[in-house]
């Protein structure tokens, strides 16, 4: 309050900025007024009379009634919504005649909004900025190879957003895809392929992961999170080949019991089995819409059934018996 020595309330004791929308009723009149004059990363500080804040009542006990408020203002940042709201207020039957120069503010209105999101860690809401930025240059009608030329380089933007916000909401199928449509506009674009690197790493695809982000370092020797994200990706593989070789090495043991667990080793025909029967169940797992799995029983030795079981159990697979028709085989379902 005005004349006091502490504040009612602080967001710099809280170290944190807030984020508000004008027009909306969720200011205070007086400082809504004040914010409209200002200019990014400018401060300020505005005297605000009762009857612009809290009037005759007040917000006891903070606020006494009929208080002068001063506030001291620093804008960090703002986005201006109005110009993708006037596009979004156009009717569908009309928008065919919006110019590609109209549409391309209403794009980048939304791709701002977008990337203040991202900045808050409100990647859910961002993602749906991103996706209706796309819808827009993607449905609309171009003129010449000069406005395709700009399309391309909007949507190449987007689509790179939209792999990164991917994988921040653990969505790695969609990245892959969102990655894949931006390096159809530009096969060297090394955030479109680390992104694509680190969504194949988190679905177990160390190959492609590999692959991909080795690509991307010869690009970009230099760039710190491939580097990471390589480093990040031979460990994971180093422990999940430890992990394969102590699962295998259990499972021989049990229908060797005379052989000394210590002295066992498999053949180059053993792992490369192992490595195909696992392949075939991560990627049964991760398909959404098959539901389960059928397996001839005669089509594998006892020790590899027994493999199968062990393999589906550590992927957290259900394992059962069934017939089908005279033949027995494994059902396996998630």
């Amino acid at each position: 309050m005005e004349m006091s020595d502490e504040p009612f309330d602080s967001t710099y004791m809280r170290n944190r900025s807030e984020r508000k929308r004008l027009g909306t009723g969720g200011l205070l009149p007086g400082l809504e007024l004040g914010l409209a004059t200002m200019k990014k990363g400018e401060e300020a500080r505005f005297i605000v009379r009762p009857e612009m804040a809290y009037g005759k009542l007040g917000a006891p006990p903070r606020v006494m009634p009929n208080t002068t408020i001063l506030f001291k203002v620093t804008l960090c940042n703002y986005v201006d919504y109005s110009q993708a709201e006037d596009f979004d207020n156009i009717p569908e039957t009309e928008r065919g005649k919006v110019s590609f120069d109209q549409l391309l503010v209403a794009v980048n209105a939304n791709r701002e909004a977008a990337s203040e999101l991202m900045k808050e860690k409100r990647t859910f809401e961002a993602k749906k900025r991103y996706k209706k930025a796309v819808r827009l240059l993607e449905n609309c009608r171009l003129q010449n190879e000069e406005e395709e030329k700009r399309q391309k380089a909007v949507l190449l933007k987007l689509y790179t957003n939209l792999c990164i916000a991917s994988n921040q909401l653990g969505e790695f199928k969609q990245a892959i895809t969102f990655s894949r449509l931006a390096l159809g506009y530009d096969p060297g674009n090394t955030k479109a392929l680390y992104a694509l690197g680190k969504a194949k790493l988190n679905l177990g695809d160390f190959v492609e992961a590999r692959t991909v982000l080795v690509r991307a370092q010869h690009l970009q020797p230099g760039n710190a999170d491939i580097v990471n994200l390589l480093r990040k990706l031979d460990q994971q593989q180093k422990a999940i080949e430890l992990d394969e070789k102590e699962l295998y090495r259990r499972m021989m043991g049990r229908n060797s019991a005379s052989q000394p667990a210590k002295s066992f080793s498999t053949t180059p025909t053993e792992s490369s089995t192992f490595q195909e029967m696992k392949a075939k169940l991560v990627k049964f797992r991760d398909d959404g819409e098959t539901t389960k799995l059928l397996i001839p029983v005669s089509s594998f030795r006892d020790s590899q059934l027994e493999m199968l079981k062990e393999i589906a159990a550590t992927l957290s697979l259900k394992v059962s018996q069934s017939d089908v028709g005279s033949e027995k085989h494994l059902r396996i379902s998630k």
